[in-house]
């Protein structure tokens, strides 16, 4: 099967084998491994571990390889340098390979090898003209419109992973996120973080199709085409899931990345003057690269369901943290109830005044407007009923009812002054008698600098409004709900608030898909 892990580079030709020797060496010393390479080609065994050497020469080049085996659950894992050592030009690359021991054997979760990390610090690696560095690299606004020239070029040959820095955190954060991402896909391509005056220059270069939001890491893939015929091509990874479950961004984009480092040929040199000499395994045949080229692809397919589900499962761990609450609040209740001898702390619950859930997103609209005094439902049924096509209407019926709801409660709360932050502020620290039914990850009260500073993305969200609100009659609702974290089509309610205004209503403007 094809390598967990590879990282492919090329060098200064000045370095030679001892050097390489006395990096794997120091490596497997790293993991406890009490033996060295031996001096010569060959094989010696220490602890269950098993060293391997090789080398060979041709006119033009040598090759070198060394190995470490070891044994693990359900098979064997060997982490490999090999290296093609030229005058000008030398290329090597790290191979981490998983042999199962039995047809039903499930593959280990790889990162890269320390090996890599070392590689890349000992020597000035890159991939082309990429420079491959063992940590990110901060992209400033003066920087920006090489950068991306760089990355526009037809024979870039590695994917590059951009981070922008988060406004909702500060600087250190972000980088401290941005190193451990790193570790994590090391070897794999170059990273950089953009401050956030590159992230606006960069995304009024790259425009609306390819923007990279505050906090997110976009994945720029190589490619002849431009990067804008085909945005999907290029992968993102939403800030929700890269500051809540780093480990599974991090596994996401190596897939992704990991993908691109298997496609890469080795040299011609390696393949045609070194692949049958002793200790070198032979590279796979040139039969296997429709089936390999199969397995890429549906390897892409997973990661990206892989990736909505597991926004699915932040999701509902968030709502099952809110019911845990509830249910605890509800039992301290009853017991205080019953400590003041009071009757019918275990009545059944009467039916409530207002619909406890609502089935479609449609019927979360109706349900507004019968029952909700302070939030004025616009023009947005058709949108709506376009959600109700998806299977997953009725879920997103019931979130947005809840949305709703707790749009309904913060109003009551301001308007009776026991309340003077906005939605945020109130899902996150709500005033004593009053429930949020949504979390204030739910909420933002604001969009990222690509949608404000974007004239297109900006009007899209302008929706109708009394005129005694705005003298125009039409606001740009910035705030909005998330009904889901991620995916597609990730529905939104978009709201203006005028709580502390003339009308002292919450006016949504729209509900439905993602707008642009």
């Amino acid at each position: 099967m094809p390598p967990l892990y590879r990282c492919h580079v090329s060098f200064s030709g000045e370095q030679g084998t001892d050097d390489l020797r006395s990096l794997f060496d120091h490596w497997i010393a790293e993991q406890g491994v009490e033996r060295q390479l031996p001096l010569d080609p060959g094989t010696t065994t220490s602890d269950g571990a098993t060293l391997s050497s090789a080398r060979a020469e041709s006119p033009d080049a040598s090759a070198i390889r060394f190995s470490l085996v070891n044994e693990v659950e359900d098979g064997q894992c060997e982490t490999s340098l090999t290296a093609i050592l030229c005058d000008d030009v030398s290329t090597a690359w790290i191979d981490v390979e998983w042999t199962p021991g039995s047809a039903f054997a499930t593959p280990p979760d790889i990162r890269p090898p320390d090996l890599a990390t070392n590689l890349l610090t000992r020597f000035d690696c890159s991939v082309g003209e990429s420079p491959i560095r063992p940590t990110p690299i901060v992209l400033e606004e003066s920087n920006v419109v090489g950068f991306l020239q760089q990355l526009q070029e037809p024979d870039r040959q590695v994917p590059v992973v951009v981070v922008a820095a988060d406004r909702w955190d500060d600087w250190t954060a972000s980088l401290d996120r941005c190193h451990d991402l790193q570790k994590g896909i090391m070897g794999l391509a170059p990273v950089l973080i953009l401050t956030r005056a590159a992230n606006a220059a960069m995304n009024e270069g790259l425009g609306s199709s390819l923007t990279v939001q505050s906090g997110s890491i976009s994945c720029f893939s190589p490619g002849l085409d431009p990067l804008t015929a085909d945005p999907r091509a290029h992968r993102s990874v939403p800030r929700e899931l890269y500051v809540s479950n780093p480990d599974a961004t991090i596994r996401r984009i190596s897939r992704v990345l990991l993908t691109h480092a298997l496609k890469r040929d080795l040299p011609d040199i390696y393949r045609n003057d070194f692949i049958r000499q002793p200790g070198f395994p032979r590279h796979k045949g040139i039969d296997e690269t429709e089936l390999l080229s199969t397995l890429y692809r549906l390897e892409d397919e997973v990661a990206e369901l892989r990736s909505n589900f597991e926004l699915e499962v932040l999701e509902h761990e968030e709502t099952t943290r809110a019911l845990d609450d509830a249910q605890s609040r509800v039992s301290y209740l009853q017991t205080r109830l019953i400590s003041v001898k009071g009757q019918g702390a275990f009545d059944p619950t009467p039916e409530p005044a207002i619909p406890a859930a609502a089935d479609s997103c449609l019927e979360a609209l109706s349900y507004a407007g019968q029952y909700l005094d302070n939030v004025v439902i616009g023009d947005t049924a058709n949108s709506a009923s376009e959600l109700d096509e998806y299977p997953q209407s009725q879920v997103w019926g019931a979130k947005a009812w809840r949305a709703l709801r707790t749009l309904q409660e913060y109003a009551t709360a301001k308007l009776e002054d026991d309340f003077e932050g906005n939605l945020f502020n109130f899902c996150a620290r709500p005033p004593d008698g009053y429930l949020p039914l949504i979390t204030r990850h739910d909420v933002a009260m604001q969009e990222g600098d690509a949608t404000d500073n974007d004239p297109t993305r900006r009007n899209a969200r302008y929706f109708p409004v009394p005129e005694e609100v705005i003298a125009d009659g039409e606001a740009y609702m910035c705030a909005h709900i998330k009904i889901t974290q991620g995916g597609s089509p990730a529905p939104r309610i978009h709201f203006l608030d005028d709580t502390t205004g003339q009308t002292g209503n919450i006016y949504v403007g729209y509900f439905g898909k993602h707008l642009p």
